[in-house]
């Protein structure tokens, strides 16, 4: 009688579970669809990204255009502005230099010159007041005068000795010193500029590169995602 039970409550058993059978399976359709859906929209995004990307490389390569142009016209400017600063520098020390030193020599000349010849004015004075025998008063004002010119012209001449001695010893040096600064700083400026570029370039190299790998890749996947 026990095994009569058992065997009902297992036809029973069984009545309910086949028919949810077919209701499990239908419920899994909808499910096996998803993916599907899925696929296309991550077509759709994947194209969307590879269009982005293509759009922002050709702006890099126009960045790329664009900052080649403007190194250029700085490369150039500083490349100026170096020899400019050797030229001059060269011609300091080949004409330059030697010009102004006999331009001071040149004035001092100037100043014992005139130093000679107010000497002579006044020497020649007073042979002829002398000579003539004129007032003691109009001798004395013009031998005055004619001696006072002779001290400042003793001054000047003494002014421009100081001035020739202070620009052999401090001038010139001074002024060689000034222009062969200004020369190390144009090239140290043309060498950090060149740096600075190079650094632009490659980093600019390294977007385009990045860029193109990442094309390619999105390229690969649109294409095995529409298989």
């Amino acid at each position: 009688m026990h095994n009569s039970l058992l065997a009902i409550l297992l036809l029973a058993l069984g009545a309910l579970l086949i028919p949810a059978i077919p209701q499990t399976l239908g419920a899994q359709e909808p499910a096996d669809a998803a993916p599907e859906q899925d696929e296309e929209v991550s077509s759709e995004e994947l194209a969307e990204e590879l269009q982005t990307a293509r759009q922002d490389l050709k702006l890099a390569m126009l960045r790329m255009d664009s900052m080649l142009l403007d190194q250029d016209l700085s490369l150039k400017v500083a490349t100026f502005a170096r020899d400019d600063a050797l030229e001059t520098l060269k011609s300091y020390r080949m004409l330059d230099g030697e010009a102004n030193r006999d331009q001071a020599k040149l004035d001092l000349q100037y100043q014992k010159d005139s130093l000679d010849d107010a000497e002579e004015e006044l020497r020649q004075l007073g042979m002829m007041y002398d000579l003539n025998n004129l007032a003691d008063a109009t001798a004395q004002i013009v031998m005055d005068r004619a001696g006072r010119n002779v001290d400042r012209q003793k001054m000047e001449v003494a002014m421009a000795e100081k001035q020739l001695d202070h620009y052999l010893q401090f001038g010139e040096p001074r002024e060689h010193r000034g222009l062969q600064q200004e020369t190390e700083m144009a090239e140290a400026e043309l060498a950090s500029l060149q740096l600075s570029l190079a650094y632009d370039r490659a980093e600019m190299e390294q977007e385009l590169k990045d860029l193109r790998s990442t094309i390619a890749e999105l390229e690969k996947e649109l294409a095995e995602s529409n298989k």
